[in-house]
């Protein structure tokens, strides 16, 4: 049926039986993984599910498979239920709902956007709460929908509505949801972050001078309180005049509280990572390396620089557990550089910035991917494609388990996709297929 829609973009549903129950509390279960990076937005489970210490010779046990289109948008699961945004390129953008444990398709909503970008196909991660789900397509389009049964409730196209300069490698950004409102990026001059009513669609704040970002204003508690921490990049129309920057922002309002341009790069990804009420973490690739930044207390912190590293995470943010940092260092600078490759890999340094160990290129990460549930380190390598189970140590790399679920030889493709995980059950994708594997215990 045809739904309501704004700025042009149409939208069509298919709903099964079986997708009618949805339970109303806001993330209850302990083990939802509700949109980018997990619960609590810094890739951690918070599920108690035992996972396996070992997997069989031939990997950890596969409950289903599922073609998709071309791209590498990450899923989400709550209830049961698996999200991601498909994408059928120049066309559409396409949300799918699957059920986790069967991979069987609930329901999917789609609505036009058409255009190209370079490496065609989704890129974001579906963010889910009690009532609502909200994506981003490539191509600058945001939408809100019923999460009960995926009636579209709004779409707003950002490039249209606020004149911003569309992103050559599109627009990854994945919504987030503060009280009855959900803010995105949006890379133009006048609105460089706005909060939308998550009911409407309608503009409630936008910050203007922050510019544009392949990084997610993200949304942590810091220094006692909600803070939108934001890597941006320079202004978009003319790069010479603006400024890379760091900064936090009060999510009621979208005022700036604290900038630090002390961390200049091209193309940020990874959002800043919280370490402690006072210290925050912040990477990129690109030779930019990374930061360990210290925060004095009052309105305008002052900030200074704890350590320096030279070499950062080009897309996946760090992982804090246990008084240390465990951060992916392959970046494309390095992997054109084998006389680098000794320096890189998974790195772990502590919480104040002493290294302790790396992995160099053996075993070969790339620019993958990494959560932690059950105390261990899931990590997806982008070079091979292949799976590591790893107890996270300070004493060195402990690598529990290695497997290849997709069976695909090809090196360096695009397996930027993020992890996620729910009640011991993998969801992640390769290009042109989504699986779910089964890491519990036995």
């Amino acid at each position: 049926m045809e739904l309501p829609y704004r700025s042009s973009v149409g939208a069509r549903v298919l709903i099964t039986g079986m997708f009618l129950t949805a339970s109303t509390a806001s993330n209850a279960a302990t083990s939802d993984w509700p949109g980018y990076l997990g619960p609590n937005r810094n890739s951690i489970s918070a599920d108690s599910t035992p996972l396996a210490d070992s997997w069989p010779e031939g990997g950890p046990p596969e409950l289903w498979s599922k073609e998709i289109n071309p791209g590498h948008g990450g899923a989400s699961i709550v209830d049961g239920k698996v999200y991601l945004m498909d994408r059928v390129d120049g066309e559409k953008d396409v949300l799918k709902v699957y059920d986790l444990k069967t991979g069987e398709e609930l329901g999917s909503s789609d609505f036009e956007s058409v255009g190209q970008v370079n490496f065609p196909g989704a890129r974001g991660v579906p963010t889910v709460t009690d009532r609502h789900i909200f994506a981003t397509g490539p191509m600058g389009v945001v939408a809100g929908w019923k999460r009960d049964d995926l009636t579209l409730l709004w779409s707003v196209d950002i490039i249209e509505e606020f004149g911003s300069e569309p992103l050559f490698f599109g627009y990854p950004v994945h919504p987030q949801p503060y009280k009855d409102l959900v803010i995105v990026s949006t890379n133009a001059q006048d609105a460089s972050i706005i909060a939308l009513h998550a009911d409407s669609g309608k503009v409630a704040w936008k910050t203007p001078g922050l510019y544009g970002s392949l990084s997610t204003p993200l949304i942590r508690k810091f220094q006692g309180r909600d803070q939108i921490l934001y890597h941006s990049n320079e202004t978009p129309e003319n790069p010479k005049e603006g400024r890379q920057s760091l900064a936090g922002l009060d999510p009621e309002t979208g005022k700036i509280l604290w900038r630090y341009d002390g961390f200049p790069m091209n193309l940020p990804i990874p959002p800043p990572v919280v370490v402690d009420d006072e210290t925050l973490f912040v990477t990129g690739g690109y030779e930019a390396g990374a930061q360990l930044l210290k925060f004095s207390s009052g309105p305008k912190p002052k900030i200074s620089v704890v350590e320096k590293f030279k070499w950062g995470s080009q897309i996946c943010p760090p992982v804090v557990h246990d008084g240390h940092i465990y951060f992916l260092t392959h970046e494309n600078a390095t992997l054109k550089k084998k006389s680098t490759w000794s320096e890189v890999g998974l790195n772990c340094i502590t919480v104040d910035g002493k290294s302790c160990w790396n992995t160099g290129a053996e075993p070969m990460f790339g620019r993958g991917s990494m959560i932690l549930a059950d105390g261990k380190l899931l990590i997806r390598d982008s070079y091979y494609g292949k799976l590591y189970l790893v107890e996270p140590s300070a004493q060195g790399y402990r690598q529990l388990a290695v497997a290849n679920p997709f069976n695909n030889k090809r090196r360096d493709l695009k397996r930027w996709a993020p992890l996620a995980i729910s009640e011991g059950l993998l969801v992640i994708r390769d290009e042109r297929e989504i699986k779910c594997l089964d890491l519990r215990k036995p």
